[in-house]
């Protein structure tokens, strides 16, 4: 599905199958005349359902018929059908409009681009020119990582679907969410000094230039909070004494206005003793080893689909060894019943469910509950 939506000015553009009609006709009465809507099916074949138009009642009339003659086919051109939707986007704009495809596939791309990091370039340009990404995968045949490295280059979230049932429920999310963004297009920028380099961890799109480290937060909405977490790689001490970061947080309001907030940190050299006598502050050090392993696990569950079972062991096994202290218990022990399932291989319906794990884990929010699928007995 493609969508895009905004307080008091609206836009979208919907794609579908048929398992989803239902889930089609669910997001069509949630909209309104404030919003405009079209509705892209793709197999095979890409078609537009429905023309982009503001969601009055002759639309949803006509729309709810065209819905009913949706019928499946046999292979994804994924691709065509979201670029189709985007141009509808395009071609559509409104003043002041937060403009977001929702995608949604219960299949992998096997027709048009296939391959992951082309279309992850694509969304990532996409989204440079103002259009986001949402992606929801359905049941256990898409591909997840594709998935989530479009939604993380598209600005936009990745949602793991286990049952076709729980899609009216995950799209109001998304929608609700929508319309109370405050802060859109949330960029944090950090200078960095002459000889400090930074080593980005969890899923945000980042730039990274000679002296500068951008880290795209995408859209925020009220009352919910943005964690980012980076290494630096400072040079020895040599003469300074300390290392000055400065950084700025830029994002447009929910009328188009320019929000900016800067902030500064000095980080001083210390010897050996003066920093294991110095107190880290724990819930940096706990939510950055949450990501960090994350990270790694969502590495170890791509090496186990590619039958790397030695390697995606060894990758979680390693970066829990270096971090486990600093897990949160629960977590650790999550982490560790998947070191013991990646040895004997996953569902392809387990291993999206673990996936979503890192994925949230990663960027530091609530856990979702997917209903855990049972685990087969062999590879």
């Amino acid at each position: 599905f493609f969508s895009s939506r905004r307080r008091h000015t609206r836009y979208g553009t919907v794609t579908g199958v048929q398992t989803c009609a239902l889930p089609i006709f669910h997001i069509v009465n949630l909209l309104s005349p404030l919003d405009q809507l079209a509705i892209i099916t793709f197999d095979d074949q890409v078609e537009i359902i429905h023309q982009a138009a503001p969601v009055d009642a002759d639309y949803k009339e006509s729309a709810r018929r065209r819905i009913m003659n949706i019928r499946t086919g046999n292979r994804t051109n994924l691709s065509d059908g979201w670029l189709l939707g985007c141009d509808q986007i395009a071609a559509h704009p409104l003043e002041r409009a937060l403009q977001r495809c929702l995608l949604l596939t219960d299949g992998l791309a096997n027709l048009g681009i296939t391959d992951p990091e082309v279309l992850s370039a694509h969304s990532r340009q996409l989204h440079d020119r103002g259009i986001s990404t949402t992606t929801f995968g359905v049941g256990a045949d898409y591909n997840e990582f594709l998935l989530e490295q479009m939604a993380n280059n598209g600005g936009g979230n990745y949602y793991f679907i286990q049952d076709p049932e729980d899609i009216p429920d995950l799209f109001r999310t998304e929608l609700d969410e929508l319309t109370t963004i405050t802060a859109a297009n949330t960029t944090v920028s950090v200078n960095l000094p002459n000889k400090v380099k930074t080593v980005p961890i969890g899923n945000w799109k980042i730039a990274q230039l000679e002296d500068r480290l951008d880290i795209f937060l995408g859209d925020i909405p009220a009352n919910q909070e943005r964690k980012a977490f980076f290494k630096l790689v400072c040079p020895p001490m040599e003469d300074q004494k300390s290392i000055n970061l400065n950084a700025e947080i830029s994002a447009r309001g929910e009328l188009g206005e320019s929000l900016t907030a800067n902030s500064s940190l000095t980080l001083a050299y210390g010897t050996e003793e003066e920093v294991m006598n110095t107190s880290p502050d724990f819930s940096v050090v706990s939510g950055a080893a949450s990501v960090i392993v994350a990270d790694a696990a969502r590495l170890a569950l791509q090496l186990e689909r590619d039958r790397n079972y030695s390697e995606a062991k060894r990758t979680l096994q390693n970066a829990l060894l270096e971090h486990e202290m600093d897990l949160p218990p629960s977590e650790r022990l999550e982490y560790e019943r998947l070191l013991q399932r990646i040895e004997v291989g996953l569902s392809p319906l387990m291993r999206k469910f673990a996936h979503d794990t890192t994925y949230t884990s990663s960027r530091s929010m609530p856990r979702r509950m997917p209903r855990d699928p049972k685990q087969p007995k062999s590879k």
